[in-house]
């Protein structure tokens, strides 16, 4: 083989290398997108519940709509970050599945702030466990 073809022959190995780790790398990038999308939903629906159930023009079915919202969610990501290796989410869910459930059943605008106030606690909870910080 001439010195020329050996050269041409490396250049494109460490081309493709260069090329398989950038997509290698931005995959790894990417794997995290689905969870903290999923997250970014739940915390926009809680402060949407917060608005509706605040103030003297309380709204219940509206704060409801976005808890339920919520609860549907948290049910949806169990396959996400079981998937992610989160073994204890499952579990986690099903407490956090009974929280936003006693919310959503308030019956009044005191009740249901309080109870937006557990959903959120349970979050911040939920964020503790698994991450070590809210």
């Amino acid at each position: 083989m001439s010195g020329a073809k050996v050269i041409a022959l490396l250049v494109t190995g460490l081309l493709v290398g260069v090329m398989g780790t950038s997509v290698m790398m931005s995959a790894w990038q990417q794997r995290g997108v689905l969870p903290k999308g999923t997250m970014a939903l739940m915390e926009s629906h809680l402060t949407k519940a917060r608005r509706a159930a605040s103030g003297e023009a309380c709204d219940l079915d509206k704060a409801r709509h976005h808890l339920q919202r919520i609860d549907a969610l948290s049910t949806d990501a169990i396959d996400i970050f079981t998937a992610l290796g989160t073994d204890n989410f499952p579990i986690e869910q099903r407490a956090f599945g009974r929280v936003v459930s006693q919310a959503i059943a308030a019956n009044d605008c005191t009740a249901l702030g309080t109870g937006i106030k557990m959903v959120a606690d349970a979050c911040d909870a939920c964020h503790h466990n698994n991450h070590g910080s809210p």
